[in-house]
């Protein structure tokens, strides 16, 4: 029987690849037989999830605050892997601070990495020379975006900014055979989450409680986030595009 949710023979890059949900991502793209290529500014944490694979993964280890950088950075992978299939993009940046404290150097700062680092991985994903027909770009957004938490202003406007330009870039590249769709998990367990709860019970803060208590599913697992985005990478999601796939354990919903 043909799998519904098949990566076989796939090349997908995954930013982010050094831990939490790009890791995740990255073991269930393996598992589902795609050719994975792992991407983070810690060549440490590359190693690692390079370890957790039983295929062998290519790393490159590249900071993408050097946004300048990545059209040479997909050019070289393409050069050495051959052409894309798919580009998840898990890196980002969270630093959650009073309004007063967002001074226009800390959301630049912020934006850089978040959004404006993503827009130009898919413009240069979309050059003819870099990927196959029939690919897909699938974007790590948030929930953030739509919750409206206070001290998140400038984290949620980039993932903000993540979805609505996504949905543009689909309506533009899907005569290049480019879907492009964004995945916005919920409180998802990872060190990053991990630490902000354990900031927000060391501060007396109870917003980390309160969306927990909101989200009835309870913490998701980042496998669970690397199952959705593996769907909007394969061809079973063939008519799908210009998309945000809250999976969030129902936080939006109430």
């Amino acid at each position: 029987m043909y799998p519904v949710i098949n990566l076989d023979k796939k090349n997908i890059l995954i930013f982010g690849a050094s831990k939490g949900i790009g890791q995740a991502c990255a073991k269930v793209c393996d598992r589902l037989d795609a050719q994975v290529i792992l991407s983070a500014r810690d060549i440490r944490g590359l190693n690692n999830t390079k370890s957790m694979l039983n295929r062998n993964a290519h790393i490159y280890d590249y900071d993408l605050t050097n946004t300048e950088g990545i059209e040479s950075l997909i050019s070289q992978i393409v050069t050495e892997c051959g052409k894309l299939d798919g580009i998840i993009y898990c890196s980002g940046v969270t630093d959650n601070r009073p309004l007063a404290m967002q001074k226009p150097e800390f959301v630049n700062n912020l934006f850089k990495v978040n959004f404006m680092s993503y827009m130009e991985t898919v413009r240069c994903f979309a050059k003819k020379a870099n990927h196959n027909e029939c690919s897909s770009v699938v974007g790590i957004a948030s929930v953030a975006s739509e919750l409206g938490t206070k001290a998140h202003e400038a984290y949620a406007a980039s993932k903000g900014a993540m979805i609505a330009a996504s949905k543009s870039m689909a309506s533009e590249l899907h005569t290049k055979g480019i879907r492009v769709n964004c995945v916005s998990p919920g409180t998802t367990r990872t060190e990053m989450i991990e630490e902000y709860l354990s900031n927000c019970e060391n501060t007396g803060s109870d917003v980390g409680n309160r969306l927990l208590e909101r989200q009835y599913l309870g913490m998701i697992e980042p496998e669970y986030i690397g199952y959705a985005v593996a769907f909007l990478l394969s061809d079973a999601s063939k008519f799908v595009t210009g998309f945000n796939l809250p999976v969030d354990g129902g936080l939006l919903s109430v």
